[in-house]
């Protein structure tokens, strides 16, 4: 008995330490993509794509789409056949309907830059009062976007020359990078949206757009499917979209989203029911303005009448709007919002409140109260404070804000004079940990005119966070005793019976020392690509795929419960089972492991996902070795005897 007491000393320390390890990469899949930036002045996000330049219905169009509550439209011009009166019609009549425009200037083959640039220049020009973002092409990644084969160089050269054109003629427009079509593919044809936008960065080509853009379609996913993969196909695709903008110091722009919905006809697109496209639609914006405060406006398909029936646009084209728009808000979405801006929101300034750049000024005289909803988990003020007596006091849904100190009267507050009386400009949490969904915040300020206190408000992203501190510390725990367990036991055990514990692996090892040095060579290499099959097809989609299943929380449950071990299917027990084989080949031949991991170095950058990470066989065969070299010494340590 007590020679088994290091066994499960060790095999419980070891899965507590996977079951902890999966804890924390399940945590941080489900808040991938909470916590990459907020840039300042976050637009409204409900948009439509409209295909109205020469439509007869153009103004019931326009009314439908107003009522319905978007806020943006997204109308592609040609640069060469777009009839100028009929332009002059269309944005005339969006601005009379008080709806943002966003001009797509495209066209059938790519042009030359510079004739590119004259159009966009007299194109601005004209329209610069009513438009208020130009985008530069539509889906340059794809052969068919490009019409040819995709050229980032050639692409980038024609956006530095509309981006410049178009701020001389209009200073103050946001110029789009184009929409980048989604595909897993990296050439010659089509080009990896993620991959394509890397190439531009690397071109040098990030200072020539305002906000990129991507097209998160939902496939066959639901909006909240939080599987993040470079070869897979969701709307959580939009996440590495943004983590590339951030890899390139690119924070302070936001990611649009140029086309987004689901498909209701048979289609490689996917295909959902009529139900699930508006209920994925309202989900997916839901999603975006609560846990995304770097996502820019995200833009449906409205059906266009012109297109023939069997046209794939048709099955991605919402019918009726209303269904969609029926969980818009109004409240204040995460984000970074500069002071002097909020007028734009729905925010209510009770009193003679003053803006400029450097803020919002409190009144001197009769009432000086802020009031607005909010959907967010944290609420934050940025103040400028100084050497001057003022107060702000905070209720967050008629309770004292839970972040600021209370006084004798139970009112939380904020002291605006600095601790030391210098001016400076601080950022101070108000709430912090609020549930899910909507609430209203009322700011009272008493004393603090001529100092334009208020210069910004953050909200944090409303999603919930899985709390696996609890489980985390079981696990430690756990881990723990197995670690006393094992320190206890160990010097009552004779060092030469460690290798006669694992008796599997001994087993299989005698068995394949009576084959010749050819059979070991050519069984080691079948091993090892048995292991690469079977791993290319189990850790990419039997795991991610059953976990996605149960949604956010059970598989934190699950992975705790199992401590990272695989489930059962036909392709997992062949990777089980050439782990083994492979594993006792390098036991008995380690130096057979040195080809192995020279002839998969080539693919190193092809790893596959497992969880939320990526291991390529060049680490497995490694790891490997190392295991079984280690194991190879342990007959030759010095003995001892109790």
């Amino acid at each position: 008995m007590r020679r088994l007491l290091p066994i499960v000393a060790l095999l419980g320390l070891i899965l507590s330490a996977l079951a902890a390890a999966a804890l924390v990469s399940q945590a941080r899949a489900q808040t991938r993509g909470l916590d990459l930036g907020a840039p300042l002045n976050r637009p409204i996000i409900y948009g439509l794509n409209i295909h109205l330049l020469n439509a007869p219905d153009q103004s019931a169009q326009l009314d439908r789409i107003a009522a319905a509550g978007f806020v943006w439209v997204r109308q592609p011009f040609d640069w060469q056949t777009t009839d100028r009166a009929a332009t002059d019609a269309l944005v005339a009549a969006i601005a009379r309907r008080h709806l943002h425009l966003v001009a797509v200037l495209t066209g059938g083959r790519p042009p030359d830059p510079a004739a590119f640039a004259d159009f966009a220049a007299q194109f601005a020009a004209r329209y610069g009062n009513q438009i208020d973002a130009y985008q530069i092409w539509d889906e340059p990644n794809i052969e068919l976007g490009w019409s040819g084969p995709p050229s980032a160089t050639r692409y980038a050269r024609l956006l530095q020359a509309a981006y410049t054109a178009i701020h001389a003629a209009d200073p103050g427009a946001t110029v789009l990078l184009a929409g980048l079509a989604p595909t897993i593919e990296t050439g010659p044809k089509n080009i990896s949206d993620v991959l394509y936008l890397r190439q531009l960065y690397e071109l040098g080509a990030g200072p020539y757009f305002d906000a990129a853009a991507g097209k998160p379609y939902g496939f066959n996913a639901s909006p909240y499917d939080r599987a993040v993969d470079p070869n897979m196909l969701n709307f959580s695709r939009l996440i590495l979209l943004r983590e590339e903008m951030i890899a390139h110091g690119d924070s302070g722009k936001f990611l649009w989203g140029s086309n987004f919905g689901w498909n209701t006809r048979p289609s490689i697109w996917g295909h959902v029911s009529a139900e699930q496209q508006a209920q994925y639609s309202q989900q997916a914006y839901d999603r975006a303005a609560n846990e995304w405060p770097w996502a820019g406006p995200l833009f449906l398909q409205m059906p266009d009448p012109s297109l023939p029936a069997d046209d794939p646009q048709w099955g991605f084209a919402i019918p009726d709007l209303r269904v969609v728009t029926g969980s818009f808000s109004t409240a204040l979405k995460p984000g970074h919002y500069a002071a002097q801006d909020l007028t734009a929101y729905a925010i209510f300034f009770d009193g003679a409140w003053q803006f400029s750049d450097l803020g919002a000024d409190i009144p001197q005289n009769g009432p000086a109260t802020i009031t607005f909803n909010f959907i967010g988990a944290d609420l934050a003020l940025t103040l400028r404070r100084a050497d001057y007596r003022a107060y702000l006091f905070v209720t967050l849904d008629g309770r004292p804000a839970n972040a600021l100190p209370t006084d004798s009267s139970g009112q939380a507050y904020v002291i605006l004079t600095s601790p030391d009386l210098q001016p400076r400009t601080d950022t101070i949490p108000l709430a912090t940990g609020l549930a899910p969904g909507p609430h209203i915040a009322v700011i009272r300020a008493d004393r603090g005119w001529d100092q334009w206190a208020i210069v910004a408000v953050t909200v944090g992203p409303s999603a919930a966070r899985p709390d696996i501190r609890l489980p985390l510390a079981a696990a430690t725990l756990a881990a723990l005793a197995s670690l006393i367990g094992l320190i206890i036991s160990f010097p009552r055990i004779h060092r030469s019976h460690l290798h006669q514990h694992a008796s599997a692996v001994s087993f299989i090892v005698h068995r394949l020392q009576s084959l010749n040095d050819f059979t070991q060579t050519l069984l080691t290499a079948a091993a090892a690509a048995l292991l690469w099959a079977s791993a290319w097809l189990t850790w990419g989609n039997d795991l991610a795929q059953t976990a996605r299943k149960y949604g956010d929380t059970a598989p934190l449950l699950l992975t705790l419960l199992t401590a990272g071990l695989f489930y059962y299917s036909p392709f997992l027990i062949l990777t089980l089972i050439s782990l083994i084989l492979l594993f006792s080949l390098f036991c008995l031949r380690p130096e057979l492991a040195l080809p192995l991991i020279a002839l998969a170095a080539p693919f190193y950058l092809l790893p596959r996902p497992l969880w939320d990470r990526a291991f390529s066989m060049v680490e497995v065969f490694t790891v490997l070795a190392v295991a079984a070299t280690l194991l190879r010494l342990i007959p030759t340590l010095p003995h001892s005897h109790t």
